[in-house]
């Protein structure tokens, strides 16, 4: 898994070609994604007690969200990538296989555990995760970048709704 996880790291398509077709990878991609959830948290905790005022959430608080938010937005990042590919460009994919490439782009994640250095984190992450989903879907850049914007307004929207 430590190959895997570096290739991921580093953007390696040929990585995230191998953990598409490797059905058994998908526990894996799972793990990627927990230690990327916690560590997140705790990074967001970190953050919370350095930068947050008075009407910043507890350590415990962010933790939680961060945690919970991150594993939700994994599962609904690779319905939606999967749906919007499949559907709009074609592409021949499973949620599995974009459960497994998504997954693993979260090593990025992992970074976040160091307050102030998850925003870069974060950008490191969307370069990572074009990769993954251009990878698991097999389509263009264009394509895979039109995939990702639309996702994006998508899961914007259904996180506005509940609150309507």
């Amino acid at each position: 898994m430590i190959p895997r996880l570096i290739g991921a790291l580093k953007g390696d398509v040929a990585t995230f070609e191998e953990v598409e077709h490797d059905e058994a990878a998908t526990m894996q991609a799972a793990i990627v994604v927990v230690i990327a959830a916690v560590l997140g948290g705790i990074g967001a905790g970190l953050n919370t007690g350095i930068l947050g005022g008075d009407d910043a959430p507890s350590f415990g608080g962010a933790l939680i969200t961060t945690i919970i938010g991150t594993l939700l937005g994994w599962l609904v990042w690779s319905a939606i990538t999967h749906f919007i590919g499949s559907s709009l460009f074609g592409a021949q994919s499973s949620i599995g296989e974009m459960l497994r490439v998504i997954g693993f782009a979260h090593v990025a994640l992992w970074l976040t555990v160091i307050p102030v250095v998850g925003g870069l984190a974060g950008l490191w992450f969307l370069w990572v995760a074009f990769k993954a989903v251009r990878a698991g879907l097999d389509i263009s850049s264009g394509k895979t970048v039109l995939v990702i914007l639309i996702g994006f307004v998508i899961r914007v929207i259904l996180s506005i709704l509940p609150g309507l």
